[in-house]
């Protein structure tokens, strides 16, 4: 394991996992220290366990008090941040396990990819507060709490579990919960084509994509393709691309040492300074500044 310890007395500790689709992170924020984990995003889901102290985590515009043994779902390539409960500056601390599909898929068929259709599409409809009020949740609880007691656990000794018990945690969490929202889509004859613009938009973000386009593909006029798309995946098609482009830059600037003007151009942007604009935009600060907070707490 590695440990770093930040100016602002937050010292966040990752279990590792020799590149596997999974790290798992304890953070522990010493008193007096008011934001608990600091606005990012990442393209892999996440569940955010709350150990100790009382906070709120915000997932985009949405925000979860969350007291200790409380836990939050949060899907893919969505702002996140927590701070403490107003007033309350006591340590706490949590868990978090941040996997991509394949930590689920690499021991699953192919067809049950479908599982994952909601968190892929319409990630902003699925983010999920987990308290100890119903019998599903409790024994989501119950299962993260056995997937952090094994943090310490070399990972040969472990996977398995690890791997078992997050497949348990998805099928209830996809009973429970996913399925209604896919459900929801599922039944309108523009299904097929709102996913394809959004595949479409996924392979290609780094292009120039025109609205004009999208909606011509997908059979609609420009107003009617952009009020759908919006109900589907919660962003315009504008949003959405540029949204893509700025989580792909956090990868480039959280996991690599390129130069900031060459990540813009890799997640294509042309122009540093619209780059930067945007970034700040959505992100709440400079891409230089959030690259610094990886250098520090290696998270």
């Amino acid at each position: 394991m590695t440990a770093s310890a930040t100016t602002s007395y937050i010292e966040n500790i990752t279990h590792q996992t020799q590149h596997r689709p999974f790290s798992i992170h304890h953070t522990v924020v010493h008193p007096n220290v008011p934001c608990a984990l600091y606005l990012h995003c990442h393209s892999e889901m996440e569940f955010f366990y709350l150990e100790k102290g009382k906070v709120t985590l915000q997932v985009e515009d949405k925000d979860y008090f969350l007291q200790e043994g409380d836990a939050v779902f949060i899907p893919p390539n969505l702002l996140h941040s927590s701070w403490r409960a107003c007033g309350l500056l006591d340590e706490c601390s949590f868990y978090a396990i941040v996997f991509s599909r394949e930590m689920i898929m690499d021991c699953a068929p192919s067809y049950c990819e479908h599982y994952f259709e909601p968190v892929l599409y319409s990630a902003a409809n699925c983010p999920l507060s987990i308290q100890p009020d119903a019998e599903w949740k409790r024994d989501i609880l119950t299962r993260l709490k056995e997937i952090f007691s094994q943090f310490q656990t070399k990972i040969e000794n472990c996977e398995l579990l690890l791997r078992g018990n997050l497949l348990i945690i998805w099928q209830l969490l996809y009973n429970e919960h996913l399925s209604q929202i896919n459900s929801q889509y599922s039944s309108s004859p523009m299904f097929p084509q709102l996913m394809k613009s959004v595949d479409f938009i996924s392979s290609h973000f780094t292009d120039s994509i025109s609205l004009k386009t999208l909606a011509r593909d997908a059979g609609l006029s420009e107003g009617h393709f952009c009020r759908l798309f919006k109900e589907f995946t919660g962003f315009t098609p504008f949003q959405y691309i540029n949204r893509k482009r700025i989580t792909k830059s956090c990868e480039y600037l959280s996991k690599t040492n390129k130069k900031i003007a060459d990540v813009a151009v890799l997640c294509g942007f042309n122009n540093i300074s619209y780059y930067n604009r945007i970034f700040l935009r959505i992100m709440k600060e400079t891409p230089s500044s959030y690259r610094k907070h990886f250098i520090t707490t290696g998270r």
